[in-house]
């Protein structure tokens, strides 16, 4: 079994192609859910806000040298980011942009969009180190869900 290589041009190449068809199809797939003229301003209801609170009270508190769980969200108890998710994995990729902006809403939505990307990245390098599993796994992600 052979490794796939990355460094090499070919594999480089084949990388850049990949990135760029998955940038081009997550586009097409997610313009239904996605806003993408508002990604700024653009927040949907259900977890959507709590998260995007979570990761910008992160980035402000390491921005700002701040204790990190002693967030503002229930005002005057203590450790109140430890009562739900914490986010703080998540939040290094979403502290550079929000580092420049400040902007809860976009680095939350451009962290949520990346994510598709980095899956499919993921699977890229999966599928070609595993070739005999090439043709069931391409079938398997272009076919739609189907739950019975």
């Amino acid at each position: 079994m052979s490794a796939f290589r990355p460094s090499t041009p070919t594999g480089a190449r084949a990388i850049a192609w990949a990135v760029a068809g998955y940038v081009a199809v997550g586009a097409v797939m997610l313009a239904p859910i996605t806003s993408y003229r508002h990604l700024d301003t653009a927040l949907f209801g259900g977890d959507t806000r709590l998260n995007a609170w979570a990761l910008a009270w992160t980035n402000h508190a390491v921005l700002g040298r701040v204790p990190v769980f002693e967030a503002n969200i229930f005002f005057p108890a203590l450790n109140t980011l430890a009562y739900s998710e914490h986010l703080l994995g998540i939040s290094l990729f979403a502290l550079p942009v929000y580092a420049l902006t400040r902007n809860a809403a976009l680095s939350y939505n451009v962290v949520w969009l990346l994510s598709y990307l980095a899956c499919a990245l993921a699977m890229l390098c999966i599928v070609l180190s595993f070739p005999s599993a090439v043709r069931s796994s391409s079938i398997s992600t272009v076919a739609p869900c189907r739950a019975k």
